[in-house]
């Protein structure tokens, strides 16, 4: 399953060693990511997320105090939303992804 990590780094939850555990925990779950700060080198970087957005089968939002104040996270559920891909919102906890409640 080819999965997109939507986050937000402003509330310092969100680092890039944190970036590394996600993506090494979905991979060795079998599936392929695709992590903005870790996985995207192109030079139209804007365009390459939503490419990736709107090819993914699901999107995991890291839940954190800003992350619905982040005008880049909501740009990319309404994406998720108008493409009909779910979204799994989740916290790390102990180098472990909890899929949470996000209302």
């Amino acid at each position: 399953m080819k999965l997109f990590v939507s986050y937000t780094m402003r509330d310092g939850q969100v680092t890039p060693s944190v970036l590394r555990v996600v993506e090494q925990i979905l991979k060795k779950e079998g599936h392929t990511v695709f992590i903005d700060y870790l996985n995207n080198d192109s030079e139209k970087k804007q365009e390459r997320v939503i490419c990736e957005l709107e090819t993914s089968d699901r999107v995991i939002l890291l839940i954190t105090p800003l992350v619905r104040q982040s005008q880049w996270v909501v740009k990319e559920l309404e994406c998720a939303r108008k493409n009909n891909i779910r979204v799994v919102p989740c916290i790390l906890i102990n180098n472990n992804l909890i899929e949470q409640e996000y209302a």
